[in-house]
This record gives C-alpha cells, sequence and structure tokens, in this order.
C-alpha cells in the first residue's frame, strides 16, 4: 500500500517492515527444508581418520565425487555417525516447521493489521457512496425564517472598566 502525498509515494513502515519479515521466514523456510532433504536423503555414513563422519547421498560414502553431495559432521562425545546425522535431519526438520510457523503468523499480522486500516476507512467511503433518497433522514435545505441568531457573547471586562457614579443621596 502506497500514500500519495505531494506527488511522492510513501511506503508505510508497517508493511515494509512486514515484507520483510515474511520474505526472510519464507527464505528460512525455503533453507532450512531443503537441508533437512538433503540430510534425509544420505543413507551412507562413515567414520574416517580423525574421527570425522563422512557422509555421502550414494552408497559408497567414501568414493563421493560431487563436493555437493558430501555431508562431513564432526561428532561430539562419542556417539554414532548416523546418530548425529538422524539428530541434525531431526534439527533441521524442527527448524523447517518453525520458519513455516512464523511465516504464517506474519502473514496473518500483516492480515489483520491491513483489515484494520481498511475497515477503519470503509465508513466514510461507503457513506459518499448511499444517494440521498436511501438515507434514513431526507436532507432539507436550511430555511432562512427558522434561522436564530446566537446571542453575542458578554463585553470583556465589563466588571473591572466599568465606572458607575455614586449619587449622593440628599
Amino acid at each position: 500500500m502506497l500514500f500519495i502525498s505531494g506527488g511522492r509515494p510513501k511506503v508505510n513502515l508497517f508493511i515494509l517492515l512486514s515484507v520483510v519479515c515474511v520474505l526472510l521466514n519464507l527464505a528460512g523456510f525455503v533453507l532450512s527444508c531443503q537441508s533437512a532433504q538433503f540430510v534425509s536423503s544420505i543413507v551412507d555414513c562413515q567414520l574416517v581418520s580423525k574421527g570425522d563422519c563422512f557422509c555421502c547421498e550414494g552408497s559408497q560414502a567414501t568414493r563421493c565425487t560431487d563436493k555437493k553431495e558430501i555431508l562431513i559432521l564432526y561428532p561430539v562425545l562419542s556417539v554414532s555417525c548416523d546418530t548425529v546425522r538422524l539428530v541434525l535431519k531431526d534439527l533441521l526438520f524442527a527448524i523447517c516447521v518453525l520458519n513455516a510457523l512464523t511465516t504464517t503468523v506474519c502473514v496473518v499480522a500483516a492480515a489483520l493489521q491491513y483489515l484494520q486500516i481498511f475497515a477503519g476507512r470503509r465508513p466514510r467511503m461507503v457513506e459518499a457512496q448511499i444517494p440521498p433518497e436511501e438515507s434514513e433522514e431526507p436532507i432539507h435545505p436550511p430555511d432562512p425564517e427558522e434561522f436564530v441568531p446566537p446571542i453575542p457573547p458578554p463585553p470583556y471586562f465589563s466588571t473591572f472598566c466599568s465606572y458607575t457614579p455614586r449619587i449622593n443621596p440628599r
């Protein structure tokens, strides 16, 4: 929604922030879901020399040729490579769901704000569109004979500036 005043468009700050919020959450949603799908597609992880896990989409992890298909995990506390892979997969799917939830919340908040903005403006536009014969009271032009002029206000400082002479009774 753009507000135009003086020929230059102005962007409402809430609208700008809500669009940025939705776009960032969508980007996080897509990236985390893609990463979770990649980790879940890995079937073979093998422990290599330094205690690192070498994982690949193919069936033989040590013979992966494409660097885009390789995942190297660094296990902590001497857990198995499959355990680390499963924990990473669950974590990425949880982040994916969380990003989907926050995207939904941002969209709903923006939609409610837009509805509130449009609901505040709608009655004025509706009143302007109602023809005079459909309104509840017919509009009559004012009658000049019924006009009663307003009473003028009392003069200022009348009690301070007025001088009333005293008459000596004789």
